[in-house]
């Protein structure tokens, strides 16, 4: 077996065999194995009247200062002046962010999801 078939999670050991075969180790420890990682996230998608993208960029500064652990962007093409907002620890705190673009002047509301109802044929 050839260094070059193996991913990048492995590596040669500082510990080599005498033989021209290198050992490789995992760099996750144990527990790694057993407890996969999840990623829980939730995004919060508003709608706006937010129509310039120097007011959208200076908003999208405010919320990043303010929720550390949010990532904010608007999509000033879509006719709703859309603006997500994800949250990498937990739930986006809608009202806040409701509350603080209304400080500035804006309004925003947040949009439904919609489950499209399945056909049965």
């Amino acid at each position: 077996m050839s260094k070059k078939s193996h991913p990048e999670r492995f590596r040669t050991s500082n510990l080599e065999p005498r033989t021209s075969n290198p050992v490789y180790v995992c760099r996750f420890t144990f527990a790694h194995c057993l407890l996969p990682i999840a990623y829980f996230f939730m995004i919060e998608v508003f709608k706006t009247d937010v129509k310039d993208s120097d007011q959208a960029n200076m908003l999208i500064d405010r919320i990043h200062k303010i929720f550390a652990d949010y990532k904010a962007n608007f999509d000033l093409e879509d006719c709703d002046n859309i603006l997500r907002v994800k949250c990498s620890t937990g739930i986006v705190q809608s009202s806040s962010l409701i509350y603080l673009l209304k400080g500035f002047g804006f309004n925003a509301e947040i949009l439904p999801d919609v489950i499209p109802a399945t056909v049965v044929i």
